[in-house]
Parts: C-alpha cells; structure tokens; sequence
C-alpha cells in the first residue's frame, strides 16, 4: 500500500473525527479507511487513534502525525494549483521586443508554446521601450540602465557585447584603421531613433573626432546589412556576424560598447499566470539570473 495515501487517510479521520465521515470525503469504504490506518500504525509501531464509540480521537502520536501531514497536505493543495495552472494559460502573451535578443526570445516562445499550446504569442519589434502603462504589451525589452519606476518590475536579461565592424572588401578599398585619426576618415553606418547611438558616436566624439555617417537606419537588422554589403563601418552586436568570414572586427572592443537588456513588466500583468510561465521558461533556459549572460 502507498504510505502516501494511507497518511492521506489518517489525515483525513484525524480532521473529520470519524471512519464515516472519512470514506465519504475519500469515497472509499469504510473497511478501507480502517486498513488504511491499521497498515500505517503496523509500519509506524505507535498507535495514532483511540477508539472509542464517538470516534476516533489522536494519540501523542497522532497529534505529531496531524502536524506532519497536515504540511504534506498544503505542499500537495499547491502543488495541485500549479497544474491547474499550467494547464489552463491561454489567451494572447503580448512582447514588444528588441532585435538585439529575438534570437533568445524565440527559443523561450518556442519552449512556451511545446508547455501551453493554448497561448498564442505576440512579438513586436520595437526601436523604443513600450509604454507599459498603455498595456499594450505584457513583457518589454528595454536596453541601458535599468529602469526604476516603482509600478515596474525589472529582471536582468542579457548582455549584448558589440564591436565596430566592416567587410572586407571596404577594408580592401579604404584601408585597416591604426590610430583614431584613421577611425575618423571611414565611413560609418549608424541606427536612428536608439540610445546605442549616443553610446557609440559619443565614444569617437571624445576622442576629438565627428563620425562621418552615410547612412542611418531605425533597424538594426538593415544596419548589419548595410555592413555587410560594404558601405561602411558600423557597431553590431557580435553574435551578429560572428559566423561571417568576410566581416572583420576594425577597433579593440571597448567596455562602454556592452549593452544590458532587461525583461520589464508591469506589477500588475507580472502577477498574470502566462507572465509568470515565460518568466520561468526564460529561468529555465539559463536567464533572468544574478549572473547576465554575454550574447
């Protein structure tokens, strides 16, 4: 016999009082509930219950016993309420993301979707964090510092280490940069309407120097193109080219070029059972720790 489920029926006597009474809520016969409690008395070697013609009442024992099954018992009832949680999440889970981490974000929708197939997901690319006050998302990405208002809770997400990069065939043409001077005469490709693009242009302004832009996108996606077909230089995440054997690193990585990502959400929505999923799949795939990981 399960111990378990023996314990659960002492416990349910020990609350209800009686044989009856327990079979009832159990539904089991009587005859059951008292094999139940004479097999975890045997096991046990103490009585749990006086006998008596009202009922049964609790030995010493049986008050330790109580004690104990009765923490079993609500690690069990929540227990229970995570599943019915599980497996009632649906409806709409609304993302305003960054391009930098949709390669990340998508392996956790993916996982999403495998555990509550009755969710859908939303997932917009934003060059600007959402508004959470608006609803219009549940989850945003936001980039930079830490957000601090107070409605607000903040996860740390990812980093992202970028690199000023060029193709080959541009280096070929305009020459390997040595000095900061030779940083200055190239041609830069830059993002429009992001803070990455104070970090980056601000880092060669100090250095005395105004980069020459040729071309500004708001996506960062267009950016890395724009790399790659030889237009100019320009400041990707590394994971973006990393693969590619014709784009080649033109300047030492600097600290200032490292990003920090946050997953934000309203304190209300956070509470929402499919907020609280993905943010434990996100755990579960490394994420949202005391250590942010580097892309």
């Amino acid at each position: 016999m399960d111990k378990w489920t023996e314990l659960h029926t002492a416990f349910s006597v020990a609350r209800l009082g009686t044989i009856s009474a327990a079979a009832n809520a159990l539904n089991v016969h009587r005859a059951t509930v008292i094999r139940h409690i004479n097999s975890l008395e045997s096991e046990l070697d103490t009585k749990l219950f006086f006998r008596h013609a009202r009922g049964y009442s609790l030995t010493e024992a049986g008050e330790d016993m109580l004690t104990t099954a009765t923490i079993v018992d609500k690690h069990l009832q929540k227990l229970r309420g995570l599943s019915r949680q599980v497996t009632t999440i649906s409806g709409n889970l609304a993302i305003s993301s960054r391009e930098v981490v949709e390669k990340v974000l998508l392996r956790a929708v993916g996982a999403f979707k495998n555990k509550h197939s009755r969710a859908t997901v939303s997932l917009q690319t934003e060059q600007t964090a959402t508004d959470l006050e608006t609803r219009r998302a549940d989850i945003s990405i936001h980039e930079g510092e830490a957000p601090t208002d107070l409605d607000h809770v903040v996860l740390p997400f990812v980093r992202a280490q970028f690199g000023l990069y060029a193709h080959q065939d541009y280096l070929k043409q305009h020459g390997i940069p040595q000095t900061i001077e030779d940083l200055a005469k190239l041609h830069y490709i830059a993002l429009t309407e992001d803070k990455r693009v104070d970090v980056f242009e601000r880092w060669l302004q100090l250095e005395g120097h105004t980069p020459h832009i040729v071309l500004r996108s708001n996506s960062l996606l267009t950016a890395v193109e724009a790399i790659k077909t030889g237009i100019g230089v320009g400041f990707c995440p590394n994971d973006f080219v990393k693969n590619d054997p014709d784009i080649f690193s033109v300047w030492p990585q600097q600290d200032e070029w490292c990003v920090n990502y946050w997953i934000v959400t309203h304190m209300d929505a956070h509470r929402s059972a499919k907020v609280q999923a993905f943010v434990e799949i996100l755990r579960g795939l490394g994420f949202l720790g005391r250590s942010i990981p580097t892309l």
